[in-house]
């Protein structure tokens, strides 16, 4: 690897807390994605409670083949997002259905702090009466502003596809709940997040690691942990009648998006495409058929049925509306081949090392992630090795741990 400017890297894919053994053996590494954008709009939102402003930037990439665009899928700066707007799957489904993908990098989602009156003390943005429909605003300035630029007038009246991991769940929910009915469906990358309207489709994914916080967790548990909530959810769904999919993919963590997961996306959006964009290219959007769908378990410990189940079938029987929802059995079954795993298989632990001087390493220095800082214009060389035992200061530090063969894959 050669860094063309000072260097802070954050060892994100070591640190699943439980990896299986299947999941830990060198691959091939994927390649950068290309990230073509034809056009780009910045500007500033609209004063905030306490007068400040915040800058964004909106990327647009249209499908060379379409002549008027369906829909936008939005995206915005966090882990996977960099890999995911450029990936074949994402484009594709992009070009098939006719939608733009518009990224934000600086994102409109505002983070951080704000004061509810000039001179209060200030408080989480989330918790600003009316802040989401500001962030909300932004994004339609900024696609105004593209409409204007690229001469697909369009683009300020079609629907949303919102995808967004970690922070960026909050702008994914945000959507949905400021004009659900202007959105097609959400993808929610590692973790679950509710929003308060239930009518539109949502697919939730998650892994078996969490990087974040995780010292204070056994890790020969998280991998089981990190999914508790699953009964739970079925349950809400089913009460709800909400059209909410849910993927599992085992050994990856919070900030990991797999080229396998990113296929399954793009069938998603297809799918979603299909169930909701109108016959006619008007942007209004169809309403949701929760009876074309159907009702799927995902294959995790303990779970024995695991029927793929017509969602008429199920109506009357609360034990089998109690699943996750799909638009059809194809995407049920990748998803219950998604979450197959030997759950049973004993724990696994990554390391970065690296004999290289150039290279300083903190394990687990930022909120039990890892920092690796690099040398400026040079080449420098980071392995993975797994654990012999459960490193400090880890619950359980000195356990002993398995080993598979072979050395993990550094991406």
């Amino acid at each position: 690897m050669t860094p063309r400017f000072p260097c802070l890297l954050f060892a994100l894919s070591a640190f699943f807390a439980a990896n299986l053994p299947s999941l830990v053996s060198a691959s091939t590494p994927r390649s950068a994605e290309n990230q073509v954008f034809q056009w780009h709009a910045s500007a500033e939102s609209a004063p905030w409670p306490d007068g400040s402003v915040h800058r964004a930037s909106l990327y647009l990439w249209i499908p060379e083949t379409t002549t008027r665009v369906r829909g936008v899928v939005v995206m915005a700066t966090n882990v996977p997002e960099h890999m995911l707007v450029g990936h074949a799957a994402i484009r594709r489904a992009c070009a098939e259905n006719d939608l733009a993908l518009a990224w934000g990098v600086p994102s409109f989602w505002r983070f951080g702090k704000a004061a509810p009156a000039p001179g209060a003390e200030p408080v989480d943005v989330k918790k600003l009466p009316g802040s989401d429909a500001l962030q909300v605003a932004f994004l339609e300035k900024l696609l105004a502003a593209l409409a204007d630029k690229s001469g697909y007038d369009e683009l300020a009246a079609a629907p949303w596809l919102p995808v967004g991991e970690s922070g960026h769940l909050l702008m994914v929910c945000g959507l949905i709940d400021a004009r659900p009915e202007r959105v097609i469906a959400g993808i929610c990358v590692k973790n679950p997040h509710s929003p308060r309207n239930k009518t539109v489709p949502l697919l939730w994914t998650l892994g078996t690691g969490q990087e974040w916080g995780q010292t204070k967790s056994d890790l020969r548990e998280t991998h089981v942990t990190n999914f508790s909530g699953y009964p739970s959810w079925a349950r809400d769904r089913a009460a709800a009648g909400w059209p909410l999919s849910v993927v599992i993919e085992p050994g990856t963590g919070h900030f990991a998006c797999s080229d396998a997961l990113a296929e399954y996306f793009g069938r998603y959006i297809s799918a979603t495409c299909r169930a909701r964009l109108s016959a006619d290219g008007t942007p209004a959007l169809k309403p949701m058929d929760l009876a074309a769908g159907v009702l799927a378990h995902l294959p995790l410990p303990g779970q024995t049925d695991l029927a793929v189940l017509p969602y008429p079938e199920s109506t009357d029987t609360p034990a089998l509306r109690a699943r996750p929802w799909f638009f059809g059995a194809t995407l049920a079954r990748e998803a219950q081949s998604l979450a197959s795993a030997p759950w049973d298989a004993a724990p696994q632990f990554v390391l970065f090392a690296s004999e290289d001087p150039g290279v300083k390493i903190e394990p687990f220095a930022l909120n039990s992630v890892t920092k690796i800082t690099v040398a400026t214009d040079g080449e420098f060389t980071v392995r993975a090795e797994l654990a012999d035992a459960i490193p400090a200061p880890f619950v359980g530090a000195g356990a002993p741990l398995a080993r598979a063969a072979g050395e993990p894959l550094v991406e």
